[in-house]
């Protein structure tokens, strides 16, 4: 990554996967990053063939438009159902919202 707009406090939110391409965000991006404040972001990311260690190697630099959209994942409280209960059946335990669609989610027992 060449130029992240904008640099905050002079900390790089965003990282490339070096093999895949895949774009995250870094330990303090993770932390520091608010949608609320700065809903967007403009990379300049440069790419080399072969490492750019060949001087018959390709380059280019292109520019990634990053929109971030707030996390509305809130992890449920635990939920304890009381064995043989008699109250009236059934019982909603938790709901899960998730941005996108295709949310997966599980309820495993606690032995």
């Amino acid at each position: 990554i060449v130029i992240q707009l904008p640099m905050i406090n002079n900390i790089m939110y965003f990282q490339i996967n070096n093999k895949t391409g895949g774009i995250s965000l870094t330990v303090d991006g993770s932390r520091e990053l608010d949608p609320s404040k700065n809903p967007s972001y403009s990379l300049v990311v440069s790419v080399k063939d072969m490492g750019g260690q060949n001087e018959n190697s390709f380059s280019d630099s292109t520019s990634v438009d990053i929109i971030v959209n707030e996390n509305i994942w809130k992890a449920p409280e635990p939920v304890e159902i009381v064995e043989n209960s008699t109250d009236p059946h059934p019982i909603k335990i938790t709901q899960v919202q998730w941005n996108e669609p295709g949310a997966r989610y599980s309820l495993t027992g606690k032995e």
